[in-house]
């Protein structure tokens, strides 16, 4: 008897076949988008202010030159970037501070001292 052109087994075949991939691709595609998702977040609130303001910077630069968005619509977006890089800058400062205070305690030569 020839199996490979009958119909019975055909179908059963494909519906071993789709279980097959939905069980094991779908699931997988599933996990990697959840992932994905959860990575973002964590990456949003762990960046630092340096990053978050480069991002910013380049963020305003697309406001700029998107050409399809109105004068006042660019105008108040530009305004909430405006309130997150003041947000930002705060913290930059007191990272500055910082290493500047590092800096100095280490005992460093005058001329890298001068540069500070």
């Amino acid at each position: 008897m020839d199996y490979r052109f009958s119909r019975g087994l055909k179908i059963i075949s494909s519906i071993v076949l789709f279980f097959f991939l939905w069980t094991f691709e779908l699931s997988g595609i599933a996990y990697a988008i959840k992932n994905d998702q959860q990575t973002a977040v964590k990456q949003t609130s762990n960046t630092k202010p340096e990053k978050k303001f480069g991002k910013d910077i380049e963020d305003i630069d697309n406001i700029l030159n998107d050409t399809k968005t109105d004068a006042e619509t660019k105008k108040g977006k530009l305004k909430a970037k405006k309130t997150e890089i003041e947000a930002n800058d705060s913290e930059i400062r007191k990272t500055f501070a910082e290493n500047e205070k590092t800096i100095k305690e280490k005992g460093l030569p005058s001329e890298i001292r001068v540069l500070v």
